[in-house]
C-alpha cells in the first residue's frame, strides 16, 4: 500500500495566514486548503475528505476550542493541531486535554512544526489502520474462514 498524502483544512479567520499556513503545507507535501473560520470548517469536514485540521485557536464564534470539541464528537478520527499567536499554559492544557495532537505557537517556523507534528499523527494512523487490517486477517484466518 502506498503512502496517502495527508489531506489537511487550515482554518483560521485572518484569510491571509490561512492562505500562507496551506501553502506551506501544500509545499512540505500535504494536500492542503484553506477556510476562513469554523462554520465553513465544519462545512468542509461534513463534505469529507479531511484528515487533519489546523485551526487557529482565537476566531469569531465558533472558534478553536469550539471546533475542537465539535470535531472530537462527530470526527474522533480526524487530527487536531491547534495554533495560536496568544500563547497560555491553561490553553494549552484544556486543547491536549480535550484532543488536540498538539497546540503550536505562531511564531517563528511554526508550520514546520506544524508539518512535523502532522507527519508523526499521519504514521501513527497508517500504522494503527495496518494493525486492525492485520488483526482483522488474523482472526480470519483463526477461524479457518480464509479461501486458500
Amino acid at each position: 500500500m502506498g503512502e496517502r498524502r495527508l489531506r489537511v483544512l487550515v482554518v483560521d479567520d485572518e484569510r491571509k495566514n490561512s492562505e500562507l499556513v496551506a501553502a506551506e503545507l501544500r509545499d512540505a507535501g500535504f494536500a492542503a486548503s484553506h477556510v476562513g473560520g469554523g462554520t465553513e470548517a465544519l462545512a468542509k469536514l461534513e463534505a469529507g475528505g479531511v484528515d487533519a485540521v489546523v485551526t487557529d485557536l482565537r476566531m469569531k464564534p465558533p472558534d478553536g476550542m469550539a471546533l475542537l470539541a465539535e470535531v472530537r464528537r462527530r470526527w474522533p478520527e480526524t487530527i487536531v493541531v491547534m495554533m495560536t499567536a496568544y500563547a497560555a499554559l491553561p490553553t494549552a492544557r484544556e486543547a491536549l486535554k480535550l484532543g488536540a495532537q498538539d497546540y503550536v505557537e505562531k511564531e517563528g517556523d511554526f508550520v514546520e512544526v506544524i508539518a512535523h507534528v502532522l507527519r508523526e499523527a499521519g504514521e501513527r494512523k497508517d500504522l494503527q489502520r495496518s494493525n486492525r487490517a492485520l488483526a482483522a486477517t488474523v482472526e480470519t484466518l483463526r477461524r479457518g474462514e480464509a479461501s486458500p
